[in-house]
Protein backbone atom coordinates (compact mmCIF):
# COMPACT_ATOMS: atom_id res chain seq x y z
CA UNK A 1 0.00 0.00 0.00
CA UNK A 2 2.62 2.58 0.98
CA UNK A 3 4.74 1.85 -2.38
CA UNK A 4 1.65 2.00 -4.53
CA UNK A 5 0.99 5.66 -2.71
CA UNK A 6 4.49 6.10 -3.84
CA UNK A 7 4.41 5.21 -6.87
CA UNK A 8 1.21 7.44 -7.49
CA UNK A 9 3.00 10.70 -5.92
CA UNK A 10 5.06 10.31 -8.58
CA UNK A 11 2.31 11.84 -10.91
CA UNK A 12 2.80 15.17 -8.90
CA UNK A 13 6.47 15.39 -9.77
CA UNK A 14 5.88 15.93 -13.55
CA UNK A 15 3.57 18.96 -13.10
CA UNK A 16 6.27 20.64 -10.72
CA UNK A 17 8.78 19.66 -13.40
CA UNK A 18 6.38 21.72 -16.16
CA UNK A 19 5.94 24.52 -13.78
CA UNK A 20 9.37 24.84 -12.95
CA UNK A 21 10.30 25.19 -16.47
CA UNK A 22 7.11 27.06 -17.36
CA UNK A 23 8.85 29.82 -14.80
CA UNK A 24 12.23 29.40 -16.10
CA UNK A 25 11.13 30.46 -19.49
CA UNK A 26 8.72 33.23 -18.40
CA UNK A 27 11.39 35.06 -16.48
CA UNK A 28 13.65 34.67 -19.12
CA UNK A 29 10.90 36.44 -21.59
CA UNK A 30 10.53 39.15 -19.12
CA UNK A 31 14.02 40.90 -19.12
CA UNK A 32 14.24 43.29 -22.01
CA UNK A 33 16.76 42.62 -25.00
CA UNK A 34 20.13 41.17 -23.68
CA UNK A 35 23.45 39.06 -25.55
CA UNK A 36 22.43 35.44 -26.36
CA UNK A 37 25.57 34.68 -24.36
CA UNK A 38 23.98 36.34 -21.53
CA UNK A 39 20.78 34.58 -22.22
CA UNK A 40 22.57 31.17 -22.37
CA UNK A 41 24.30 31.72 -18.98
CA UNK A 42 20.95 32.41 -17.12
CA UNK A 43 19.01 29.58 -18.83
CA UNK A 44 22.02 27.06 -18.68
CA UNK A 45 22.17 27.87 -14.60
CA UNK A 46 18.44 27.71 -14.11
CA UNK A 47 17.61 24.77 -16.10
CA UNK A 48 20.46 22.54 -14.59
CA UNK A 49 20.01 23.82 -10.94
CA UNK A 50 16.31 22.20 -11.41
CA UNK A 51 17.69 19.06 -13.14
CA UNK A 52 19.97 18.40 -10.15
CA UNK A 53 17.30 19.03 -7.76
CA UNK A 54 14.78 16.72 -9.71
CA UNK A 55 17.53 14.74 -10.02
CA UNK A 56 17.74 14.19 -6.17
CA UNK A 57 14.04 13.80 -6.30
CA UNK A 58 14.56 10.61 -8.11
CA UNK A 59 16.66 8.65 -6.09
CA UNK A 60 14.20 9.23 -2.81
CA UNK A 61 11.90 6.77 -5.64
CA UNK A 62 14.37 4.16 -6.68
CA UNK A 63 11.50 1.43 -7.17
CA UNK A 64 8.83 3.41 -7.67
CA UNK A 65 10.60 5.26 -10.70
CA UNK A 66 11.78 1.75 -12.17
CA UNK A 67 8.10 -0.03 -12.26
CA UNK A 68 7.02 3.64 -13.29
CA UNK A 69 9.23 4.10 -16.35
CA UNK A 70 9.57 -0.18 -16.86
CA UNK A 71 13.62 0.61 -16.57
CA UNK A 72 16.38 0.13 -13.89
CA UNK A 73 16.54 3.33 -11.55
CA UNK A 74 19.97 3.96 -11.76
CA UNK A 75 20.07 4.91 -15.75
CA UNK A 76 16.83 7.15 -14.80
CA UNK A 77 18.88 8.60 -11.91
CA UNK A 78 21.87 9.05 -14.16
CA UNK A 79 20.04 10.15 -17.12
CA UNK A 80 18.79 13.17 -15.11
CA UNK A 81 21.60 14.01 -12.93
CA UNK A 82 24.18 13.96 -16.15
CA UNK A 83 22.30 16.06 -18.09
CA UNK A 84 22.05 18.47 -15.19
CA UNK A 85 25.35 18.71 -14.70
CA UNK A 86 25.90 19.04 -18.26
CA UNK A 87 23.74 21.83 -18.52
CA UNK A 88 24.78 23.82 -14.53
CA UNK A 89 28.44 23.14 -16.48
CA UNK A 90 27.62 25.46 -19.01
CA UNK A 91 26.61 28.31 -17.01
CA UNK A 92 30.50 29.05 -16.26
CA UNK A 93 31.80 28.19 -19.43
CA UNK A 94 29.40 30.85 -21.35
CA UNK A 95 30.04 33.56 -18.40
CA UNK A 96 33.51 32.77 -18.69
CA UNK A 97 33.73 32.97 -22.63
CA UNK A 98 31.49 36.08 -22.58
CA UNK A 99 32.81 38.34 -19.77
CA UNK A 100 35.22 37.46 -16.82
CA UNK A 101 37.48 34.56 -18.62
CA UNK A 102 39.12 31.51 -16.68
CA UNK A 103 38.98 33.19 -13.89
CA UNK A 104 35.19 32.14 -13.91
CA UNK A 105 36.70 28.57 -12.73
CA UNK A 106 38.71 29.47 -9.56
CA UNK A 107 37.42 29.88 -6.37
CA UNK A 108 36.89 33.60 -5.20
CA UNK A 109 39.47 33.10 -1.64
CA UNK A 110 39.64 37.18 -1.53
CA UNK A 111 36.86 37.67 1.54
CA UNK A 112 34.06 35.45 3.05
CA UNK A 113 31.35 37.32 0.84
CA UNK A 114 33.44 36.67 -2.03
CA UNK A 115 33.64 33.12 -1.32
CA UNK A 116 29.80 32.73 -1.26
CA UNK A 117 28.94 34.61 -3.67
CA UNK A 118 30.88 33.06 -5.95
CA UNK A 119 29.82 30.10 -4.26
CA UNK A 120 28.89 28.24 -7.67
CA UNK A 121 32.95 28.17 -8.66
CA UNK A 122 33.56 25.30 -5.84
CA UNK A 123 30.35 23.87 -6.45
CA UNK A 124 30.86 22.63 -9.65
CA UNK A 125 34.02 20.64 -8.95
CA UNK A 126 32.00 19.03 -5.82
CA UNK A 127 29.14 18.09 -8.43
CA UNK A 128 31.97 16.64 -10.47
CA UNK A 129 33.69 14.32 -7.94
CA UNK A 130 30.09 13.49 -6.54
CA UNK A 131 29.31 11.99 -9.96
CA UNK A 132 32.64 10.46 -10.64
CA UNK A 133 32.39 8.98 -6.79
CA UNK A 134 29.01 7.33 -8.34
CA UNK A 135 30.60 6.09 -11.70
CA UNK A 136 33.84 4.29 -9.69
CA UNK A 137 30.93 3.36 -6.98
CA UNK A 138 32.78 -0.71 -7.91
CA UNK A 139 36.25 0.25 -7.48
CA UNK A 140 35.43 2.85 -4.05
CA UNK A 141 33.32 0.37 -2.35
CA UNK A 142 31.04 0.71 0.37
CA UNK A 143 32.70 4.39 0.97
CA UNK A 144 31.56 5.73 -2.72
CA UNK A 145 28.23 7.15 -0.98
CA UNK A 146 29.83 8.80 1.58
CA UNK A 147 32.39 11.12 -1.44
CA UNK A 148 28.48 11.08 -3.51
CA UNK A 149 27.16 13.40 -0.47
CA UNK A 150 29.53 15.91 -1.70
CA UNK A 151 26.73 16.91 -4.80
CA UNK A 152 24.00 17.65 -1.43
CA UNK A 153 26.71 20.34 -0.26
CA UNK A 154 27.60 21.41 -3.98
CA UNK A 155 23.59 22.52 -4.51
CA UNK A 156 23.20 24.06 -1.22
CA UNK A 157 26.09 26.10 -2.39
CA UNK A 158 24.50 26.63 -5.68
CA UNK A 159 21.48 27.70 -3.86
CA UNK A 160 23.42 30.56 -1.84
CA UNK A 161 25.40 31.50 -4.95
CA UNK A 162 21.88 31.89 -6.70
CA UNK A 163 20.50 34.19 -4.29
CA UNK A 164 23.11 36.26 -4.05
CA UNK A 165 24.19 36.99 -7.29
CA UNK A 166 21.64 34.97 -9.37
CA UNK A 167 19.66 38.08 -12.31
CA UNK A 168 17.01 35.75 -11.52
CA UNK A 169 16.19 35.03 -8.51
CA UNK A 170 15.38 38.70 -7.32
CA UNK A 171 12.01 37.65 -8.32
CA UNK A 172 9.81 36.96 -5.20
CA UNK A 173 8.70 33.76 -7.24
CA UNK A 174 12.12 32.19 -7.82
CA UNK A 175 13.34 32.91 -4.59
CA UNK A 176 10.53 30.98 -2.99
CA UNK A 177 11.40 28.00 -5.73
CA UNK A 178 15.28 28.23 -5.00
CA UNK A 179 14.76 28.16 -0.75
CA UNK A 180 12.13 25.48 -1.26
CA UNK A 181 14.39 23.40 -3.63
CA UNK A 182 16.96 23.64 -0.95
CA UNK A 183 15.28 22.74 1.61
CA UNK A 184 13.88 19.45 -0.36
CA UNK A 185 17.39 18.62 -0.83
CA UNK A 186 17.73 18.91 2.58
CA UNK A 187 14.66 17.35 3.80
CA UNK A 188 15.67 14.12 0.80
CA UNK A 189 19.46 13.82 2.76
CA UNK A 190 17.97 13.90 6.01
CA UNK A 191 15.44 10.84 5.09
CA UNK A 192 17.84 9.07 3.38
CA UNK A 193 20.01 9.00 6.33
CA UNK A 194 17.10 7.72 9.03
CA UNK A 195 16.83 4.21 7.66
CA UNK A 196 20.42 3.70 8.13
CA UNK A 197 20.88 5.53 11.84
CA UNK A 198 17.82 3.33 13.00
CA UNK A 199 18.85 -0.15 11.12
CA UNK A 200 22.61 0.87 12.92
CA UNK A 201 20.74 1.23 16.60
CA UNK A 202 18.66 -1.89 15.94
CA UNK A 203 21.94 -3.71 15.09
Amino acid sequence: MATRRRTRSLWYLAPLAVVGLALVLILLSMQPPVPWEYGAVRAFGLLGYLGIAFGVASSQYMVELARFFGRPFVRLHHFITYTSLALIALHPIFFAAAFEGPSAFVPDLSSWDAFWRNAGRPALYLLAVGALAAILRGTLGRNWRIVHWLMYLAFLMGTVHALLVGTDTRYLAMRILVVALAVFVAGVFVAKRLPRRRRASGR
